[in-house]
């Protein structure tokens, strides 16, 4: 159902948008904007969920050597040879093509689209931001596509692909490397594809995102490790060397927060800062004009004073 509910609420959308352009005309483009926003928010917003769901149902089966009955590896209550667990595979298949897939290559198509307005040739990045801020002040369809890249310096206007990529990478197909570590080793690749990638690109606008993520995807790539560890050096391992992974394991996930929390109060530092020195800087300005208004009113009063003698 889960799979399902996005595309009843897309189908909602959609007839309501052409409704409102059957009623009003002459506003075609302004609702197809607002209309098409909201698909590709509500896109955003389930590529996720869905694509977990999907994933799961495809997860491997095995033969029990008693019956020989097919169990389902995510849910050990399924019969994967039931006429059910068949439809809702087959159902699978065929929601790969719109969500996994076919939602990545929207945003990719879209991006592409609008990849010169986004990132303004020409510039240096600085003037990139303030130009791309203008233009999205004044062109709707920028603004309907604004959550896709708002967030991300000019030159990494590609980066939420690469980032859907990577979270339906991240939770669905680690899933089907059959091994007993090999869903640790696909995580450790992919935990090192991701720590360069972010590390290089430094796609974020502000720096302490940068650092956050940057950190993160160290932390998962530790997760990953001391999990591969988990099932091959230390299989068998005393319970105190467990515990000890155990602890190491929470403390590795719970830096993320504090580090989150640090480079938060940072940055609002940083903000009051830059806050308190553009007011110093104006009132400055204000003192120079006051100073310079004064000095042409006693000028004028002297050559007054000069013609009058």
């Amino acid at each position: 159902m889960i799979v399902f509910t996005p595309i009843i609420i897309a189908a909602v959308i959609a007839v309501v948008g052409a409704a409102r352009v059957a009623r009003a005309p002459e506003k075609r483009s302004e609702i197809a904007y607002v209309h098409g926003s909201l698909l590709l928010l509500l896109s955003f917003l389930v590529l996720p969920a869905t694509s977990m769901k999907i994933f799961r149902v495809l997860t491997p089966c095995f033969e029990l050597k008693t019956n020989g009955v097919h169990l389902h590896y995510a849910d050990l209550s399924i019969d994967c040879d039931s006429a059910r667990f068949l439809n809702a595979k087959t159902t699978a298949f065929l929601m790969i093509v719109i969500y996994p897939v076919g939602i990545p290559l929207l945003y990719a198509c879209v991006l592409f689209c609008f990849r010169r307005l986004i990132n303004p040739s020409g510039c240096d990045e600085l003037m990139a931001m303030r130009v791309r801020r203008e233009l999205k002040e004044r062109n709707p369809r920028l603004r309907a596509i604004d959550f896709l890249f708002s967030c991300y310096r000019p030159g990494a206007w590609w980066f939420e692909v690469f980032e859907s990529v990577r979270r339906i990478a991240m939770t669905g197909l680690i899933r089907y490397v059959k091994k007993t570590s090999g869903p640790p080793v696909a995580g450790i690749v992919l935990s090192l594809i991701s720590v360069i990638v972010f590390r290089e690109v430094t796609p974020y606008e502000n720096p302490s995102t940068n650092a956050l993520c940057t950190f993160a995807q160290w932390q998962l790539l530790s997760t990953y490790l001391l999990a591969y560890a988990l099932l091959t050096e230390l299989k068998g391992a005393p319970e105190s060397k467990l515990v000890l992974v155990g602890c190491s394991l929470f403390f590795l996930n719970i830096m993320t927060l504090f580090v989150a929390l640090y480079l938060q109060v940072r940055e609002g530092d940083r903000h009051v800062e830059l806050a308190l020195t553009l007011a110093e800087s104006e009132m400055r300005e204000a003192e120079l004009v006051h100073e310079q208004e004064q000095m042409w009113v006693l000028c004028g009063d002297a050559r007054q004073s000069t013609t009058i003698s």
